[in-house]
């Protein structure tokens, strides 16, 4: 049976990492991975959870080049041959798999074509390492069959998972998994991730909204309309004596990003986001000291007591644009019971 190399998942730029020096942040969790492989002691399964964008692709590719190339001689060198070979994702010990096609899921047949690899001797270690990428994204029959490989994994095999969150697995995948959760990274951690892809000067609001996520602020720096909709968010935040007014001018930066319902849709999905943080920042006691300067003042005289009100109502909020509820609704949720006009476009 012919070998095949690892394949990308598709429309990505294949530049595997292959040392832990290339990684911000998680300090913890590359403690414990180095010690399980120094020791010894790397268990058949490993679950890697976190937020989208903080680095759990990255840290999965990098534990599995560490474990294969613990088989070769001499330490780990970004030039070597292995390097080469790794980041261009064709060593043909390590196998990935993640999502595909418009339904953006792992199908069956993706993971018995994963599977085929593992009944295979290695090639060039004396281990095979296979990596799920977004395993929250596996359909119930391809979670099913990775069970199996996880229940009689094949000798010298390993599987890396990334997921959200274990809640978003199979309870019988989780259990076969050893968790290793990562957390957010701080603002200078993520100022340091942008500047390693070569984006500099970034707008503290950007990092500040970030949620901890450099890929999350890359994608807030895409969009570009972060200062733009931080009064928005601000008067989200507190809520506001002028309701009906404020309600209508919020409607409308949302819908200020085209014409299509799904971009407007998006817009205030940003909004709430911003918001949300804004209050959770002020309610760890955040103020003049963390709170974006534009946003202190505003944030200063709310007590506690309203800013879990208000975050009550981003919950509701949330809930309802998760269930396709008019935008206008959405609104009169948040700012009070009013009767807004309605748009048969929304």
């Amino acid at each position: 049976m012919a070998r095949t190399a690892a394949k990308p998942p598709p429309s990505e730029d294949v530049n595997y990492p292959v040392s832990f020096r290339s990684l911000v942040g998680h300090h913890q969790a590359v403690q414990r991975l180095r010690e399980m492989a120094q020791e010894g002691r790397v268990p058949n399964g490993l679950l890697l959870t976190g937020a989208e964008g903080v680095g759990r692709r990255t840290l999965a590719r990098i534990f599995a080049a560490s474990l294969l190339h613990s088989d070769y001689p001499g330490p780990v060198d970004e030039y070597s041959a292995f390097a080469h070979k790794f980041q261009a994702g064709q060593h043909p010990d390590y196998h990935e798999v993640g999502p595909t096609g418009a339904s953006r899921q792992i199908s069956i047949d993706s993971v018995r074509e994963f599977h085929k690899q593992f009944e295979l001797r290695p090639l060039e270690s004396e281990r095979r390492i296979g990596v799920i990428l977004d395993a929250d994204r596996l359909t119930e029959e391809a979670a099913n069959a990775l069970l199996k490989l996880l229940e009689e994994p094949p000798p010298s095999s390993y599987l890396v998972l990334v997921a959200t969150s274990k809640g978003a697995l199979l309870e019988t995948i989780v259990s076969r998994c050893q968790w290793i959760p990562l957390g957010t990274l701080n603002a200078s951690e993520v100022t340091s991730v942008l500047r390693a892809a070569g984006i500099t000067n970034v707008d503290p609001l950007i990092t500040f909204f970030s949620k901890g996520s450099p890929g999350h602020a890359r994608k807030l720096l895409e969009t570009g309309v972060v200062p733009a909709l931080l009064a928005s968010a601000l008067t989200i935040a507190r809520g506001s004596e002028r309701m009906f007014q404020d309600a209508l001018a919020i409607a409308e930066v949302a819908r200020s990003a085209g014409s299509s319902l799904a971009d407007a849709r998006g817009r205030l999905t940003m909004i709430l986001d911003m918001a949300e943080i804004l209050l959770r920042a002020h309610l760890r006691g955040g103020g003049a000291s963390v709170l974006p300067p534009e946003a202190a003042s505003a944030m200063a005289e709310f007590s506690e007591d309203q800013a879990e009100a208000r975050l009550e109502r981003l919950v509701q909020a949330h809930r309802a644009l998760a269930s396709n509820v008019g935008l206008d609704a959405v609104l009169e949720e948040l700012l009070e019971p009013i009767n807004l006009p309605r748009d048969p476009d929304w």
